[in-house]
């Protein structure tokens, strides 16, 4: 789409959300996902325009499935996430509110920002609420073990590639050594869940679900005037399993939560699903698996499969020097790991890291 038409598109969305004849400028906003992200502004009011990124047939719909949750968001009254102004369907594009603030930094996650992140998954968790949402389920949605097996073996085969370069060379060894280190976890975590009675193939109970905002954390989060933290981007959210949802705002290495303060998410968010006594059990049991399915995340730039959505949001994006930055970070996670074999020492203190779960 040329840039008049996505004028025109904007302009038409612009005029029915507010009533107002003019037409509204619009000025690019800095690339961090899959996405082009635009600010439309006038003299006195601001929106944000989002042009989604179409890939083939049967694709998730990141429009579709943005909006509804947007539009489930508004109807549990949270004023932590945007409100959905308008969209065009046929362009791909949709105007949401404009959340007023700056995006925090790591100096900036205390207590009282994770304690208002644990209060947005409450309110989009209501029961009040969430038994009529009419939302999908999420991206790579599990709602049984031989599921999330399934995820990240997916994800490992995504990063077998032929080397063609010295940081391809490199990332290849990485990706071996993970595999070695899976062959050992995913037997270890089978037991311990059988232990607690769970077969590989039992699925959670709709009541044992969870409303997850998917790619949730603090990089993609602004904080207000008034000190309110507000979320947005939700293409990738809907229902899915609480074990994931409290990993991966746990685990999330673009702006880490500081490893002292994730037991008060975990604390705070295992209190939505009381009736699965074995969540929190279940969650510590899967919490390596998720650590690995992070590293393989931070491999991204490897997955000739996974190109196209930055390129599409970034033109001019450095794939080569993308590959460098991310290989040292997934080395440095993925060390840790299996140094360890903790999950949360794994990501503690690390440096941010460019990583998302919708890639």
């Amino acid at each position: 789409m040329a840039p008049d038409e996505l004028t025109s598109v904007v302009t038409k969305l612009w005029r029915e959300a507010f009533g107002l004849p003019e037409r509204p400028d619009l000025t690019p906003c800095p690339v961090s996902g899959n996405n082009r992200v635009f600010l439309a502004h006038s003299q006195d009011r601001r929106a944000i325009v989002k042009w989604y990124f179409r890939g083939k047939s049967g694709d998730r719909d990141r429009q579709d499935c943005e909006w509804r949750f947007l539009a489930y968001a508004e109807k549990t009254g949270t004023e932590q996430a945007p409100r959905p102004l308008g969209r065009d369907i046929g362009a791909g594009v949709t105007l949401m509110e404009y959340l007023a603030g700056e995006k925090p930094t790591p100096g900036e996650v205390g207590e009282a920002e994770v304690m208002s992140a644990a209060d947005f998954l409450q309110q989009l968790n209501s029961r009040e609420h969430s038994c009529s949402a009419d939302l999908s389920e999420a991206a790579e949605a599990c709602f049984c073990s031989n599921r999330h097996f399934a995820v990240v073996q997916q994800r490992l085969a995504r990063l077998t590639f032929e080397p063609n370069s010295d940081v391809e060379e490199q990332a290849a060894k990485l990706v071996a050594e993970m595999n070695r280190f899976w062959n050992d976890l995913r037997p270890s975590i089978t037991i311990a869940l059988q232990d607690l009675g769970l077969a590989p193939n039992d699925e959670l109970a709709i009541s044992e679900r969870a409303i997850s905002p998917a790619d949730f954390g603090f990089h993609n989060a602004i904080r207000g005037p008034s000190g309110r933290i507000g979320f947005f981007d939700f293409e990738y959210g809907g229902w899915d399993d609480p074990a994931k949802t409290i990993a991966d705002f746990s685990l999330q290495p673009a702006l880490p939560v500081p490893a002292k303060l994730r037991p008060i998410f975990v604390s705070r968010a295992l209190e939505l699903w009381p009736q699965d006594r074995t969540l929190e059990r279940r969650t510590e049991i899967m919490m390596p698996l998720f650590a690995l399915k992070w590293c393989c995340i931070m491999l991204n730039p490897f997955s000739r499969l996974l190109g196209s959505p930055r390129r599409f949001a970034d033109p001019m994006m450095d794939v080569e020097e993308q590959k460098q930055q991310q290989l040292g970070k997934a080395r440095a996670a993925f060390s840790r790991l299996a140094a360890t074999g903790s999950s949360a020492q794994a990501f503690q203190d690390e440096s941010p890291a460019e990583a998302s779960v919708s890639n």
